[in-house]
């Protein structure tokens, strides 16, 4: 954490940041809690330049983005136990002891988000669809994510962990990737000393038709019209899961604010929210670790989640 008087720079480090919400977001808070930080994009597909500037006196934190997230922990001094249980981190930030330690906010965006989505469901179907001996909706039952990568791994902690969804089944177009997810969540929560979730790859209409029903969904991919034919069978997987019952979907991707995914999902009949919110409800969190918690308590979550989403109408 640096002293929130110094001149400092959040670093935001991935690839395809032109259009970020993190470009502006960052900037504005640290103008509305009056410090001298500002925000730098580093987009490269290498990590390299940022190896650098972390180690500079000036480095704040930062935003690491796809496809870094899982790269950069080998090059931490830390890892704390979210990150290390995810095996992704998206935040990295100064300790005390001057350490750089890598950590994973974004299951803080998921949680908060479907949190806010499930108020929103009403009440005829949220009584539908709390199963036996749950005290909240969609405990113990299946959820679904769309996707296997960092933010997938955020998503099935937060499912499984913060929510209780009882299965997490994985819509995705590699295999390998979902068992490099499967393992890593697996490896994680037994180094935590925790009992993993049981996660299930659908692979094509067959295996999803036998899911009875689902009530949380997230999406971790870029919204994209799908051509292969492994990306058609994954659209198809998640078509019928949606058809199957009506729950509340979650899409972290933010550009467009409707995605096709969000588009099929309302169609059927789901209370939906977009990346927009994920990002704001973990702003608080990311600025905790950067600057102290005096500092961001100041932060007006509910106005930046607006300039969020303000913002995100204002992209080309």
């Amino acid at each position: 954490m640096q002293p929130a008087s110094d001149q400092c720079i959040i670093y935001f480090v991935g690839t395809n940041l032109g259009h970020a919400v993190t470009n502006q977001i960052h900037d504005i808070i640290a103008q509305d809690l009056s410090l001298n930080w500002r925000l730098q994009a580093i987009d490269n597909p290498s990590l390299h330049e940022f190896l650098g500037c972390m180690r500079g006196h000036q480095f704040g934190g930062a935003v690491i983005t796809i496809p870094h997230k899982i790269a950069i922990m080998s090059h931490l001094d830390q890892v704390d136990d979210i990150g290390s249980l995810l095996g992704a981190c998206n935040n990295v930030y100064r300790s005390s002891r001057g350490l750089l330690v890598g950590t994973n906010t974004d299951w803080i965006g998921v949680r908060d988000s479907l949190v806010q989505l499930v108020k929103q469901h009403s009440q005829s179907r949220v009584a539908e669809t709390v199963s036996d001996g749950a005290t909240t909706p969609g405990e113990n039952m299946p959820a679904f994510v769309v996707g296997a990568g960092g933010a997938a791994r955020a998503a099935v902690y937060t499912l499984h962990s913060e929510l209780g969804a009882s299965m997490i089944y994985i819509i995705n177009r590699d295999d390998h990737e979902v068992e490099s997810l499967v393992n890593d969540i697996t490896n994680g929560y037994k180094r935590s000393s925790l009992v993993p979730p049981t996660i299930v790859h659908l692979r094509n209409l067959d295996e999803a038709s036998r899911v009875e029903g689902t009530f949380y969904g997230v999406g971790t991919v870029p919204d994209f019209e799908p051509k292969t034919p492994q990306e058609l069978a994954a659209r198809d997987v998640l078509e019928k899961l949606l058809s199957k019952s009506q729950g509340v979907f979650l899409d972290m991707c933010y550009r467009p604010r409707g995605t096709r995914n969000i588009q099929l999902a309302r169609q059927k009949g789901w209370t939906t929210g977009d990346g927009g919110q994920v990002v704001g409800w973990q702003l608080k969190a990311q600025w905790t670790l950067w600057a102290g918690r005096k500092t961001s308590e100041a932060i007006d979550l509910d106005r930046m989640i607006r300039t969020v989403h303000e913002i995100v109408e204002t992209l080309p």
